[in-house]
């Protein structure tokens, strides 16, 4: 369901954007393939750079999906809102619909690079192909949807550059909802390197292993930055994990990182005889 919401309203901030880009180099005789022709240079010269950058992150992706396609969706909106300004600085198009295609191709890339992570998830009797195939259907149907509505959105609005800000930020606001709730209910079963510390702590302190959804819940969507994992926090969970399994679970994941040596991450001769 959460799916759903945040694709129709990403169509409708993807329509409105599109119509400013459009007023922004006017709608005359002539204008449209001009918007048309620098469209296509910034999002495919531009765009292809800013993911050939961001392809040296790739190895993150896996590790944190949940907060990497977060961030994702925030580029993304970024994007939009960057182009619905054009029309209130034409003198200005070029670099911000530079800088809106470089953002809007760095989000593609992160959204197609864990998708399969999430696919996996849902996929509970292994069957991918399924749920790939059941994804797309949802999103098209979601973007037949978002595109009407924003279709409908945009005339009722025209030019009025602060119209359609405000548009934008109600859509933006429900985008992101929708987003957050989505990655919060996904149930991954895989380990990344705090997954796995959380998992292997709660064991040997308890002798049983946490249940997949505990440890989703209580794993941070933005590691490097507590403040926002404080923030974006799912409601009170059964308390299941100990305190002392999380916090040697936070201290572990410092030093277990894909490819680590086990002489790295022991540091005592308690912690080898725990394993």
């Amino acid at each position: 369901m959460w799916r759903g919401v945040q694709g129709v309203a990403c169509q409708v901030s993807g329509v409105l954007a599109t119509q400013a880009l459009l007023f922004a180099v006017g709608l005359g005789k002539g204008a449209i393939p001009t918007a048309a022709a620098i469209n296509w240079v910034l999002k495919d010269g531009i765009g292809y750079l800013s993911k050939i950058l961001l392809s040296d992150f790739g190895r993150h992706f896996d590790v944190n999906p949940k907060g990497w396609r977060l961030f994702a969706d925030l580029l993304e909106n970024t994007a939009f809102g960057l182009e619905m300004c054009t029309p209130a600085f034409p003198h200005l198009f070029v670099p911000i619909g530079a800088f809106a295609g470089a953002s809007r191709s760095a989000a593609s890339l992160i959204q197609a690079s864990t998708r399969s992570c999430f696919f996996a998830g849902f996929a509970a009797q292994r069957n991918f192909a399924e749920v790939i195939a059941k994804g797309e259907v949802q999103g098209m149907a979601s973007r037949f949807i978002g595109i009407g509505l924003g279709i409908g959105l945009g005339n009722c609005i025209g030019s009025s550059t602060p119209l359609v800000l405000a548009s934008f930020c109600v859509v933006t606001w429900i985008h992101m909802y929708s987003n957050l709730k989505s990655y919060q209910s996904i149930q991954i079963r895989t380990l990344n390197p705090y997954r796995a510390s959380l998992v292997f702590s709660e064991y040997l302190l308890s002798g049983q292993a946490p249940p997949v959804k505990e440890v989703n819940a209580e794993e941070p969507l933005f590691p490097a930055v507590p403040i926002l994992n404080a923030y974006f926090a799912t409601k009170a969970q059964p308390i299941v994990l100990s305190s002392e399994a999380k916090a040697a679970a936070v201290e572990i994941e410092s030093r277990l990182q894909l490819g680590s040596k086990l002489s790295e991450i022991i540091k005592n001769k308690e912690e080898v005889l725990a394993l």
